[in-house]
């Protein structure tokens, strides 16, 4: 998962480096697996348009709330916050679109936020130190 080096940017206090892996590899599969969702929610019967620009008018309030939070990337606690709500999002359109279409989905990403959850603390602790 490319979100492991966005993890790894923001321990190394890249903000830079973290910000273009979230925005330019990150937030494309999550819209995709998004509009997936919204898709099987339709039976494919509408456009979310270019780029996505009509999203806000199929998901819930909560979830399109919940994605706005995946776009600050001003500091390194946003960064962190919009990583984790990235996989958040992820996870429950790819269960959903997984069920729907009768596959199973393995729950690999369970290790992956595990893994980035660790680097998380390790990155707070560091930061405690200096």
């Amino acid at each position: 998962m490319v979100s492991t080096y966005v993890s790894k940017g923001l321990c190394h206090k890249e903000i830079l480096f973290a910000a273009e892996h979230l925005n330019f590899h990150v937030h494309p599969n999550l819209l995709q697996m998004m509009a997936w969702k919204t898709g099987i929610e339709t039976d494919f019967s509408l456009s979310i348009g270019k780029s996505y620009k009509y999203m806000d008018k199929y998901v819930s309030k909560d979830v399109w709330e919940r994605l706005m939070v995946t776009y600050k990337n001003s500091s390194y606690e946003e960064m962190w916050k919009a990583l984790f709500e990235c996989h958040s999002l992820f996870r429950e359109a790819s269960k959903f679109v997984a069920q729907k279409l009768e596959y199973d989905y393995p729950d690999y990403d369970e290790n992956v936020i595990a893994y980035i959850e660790s680097l998380n603390v390790f990155s707070n602790i560091n930061d405690e130190k200096r």
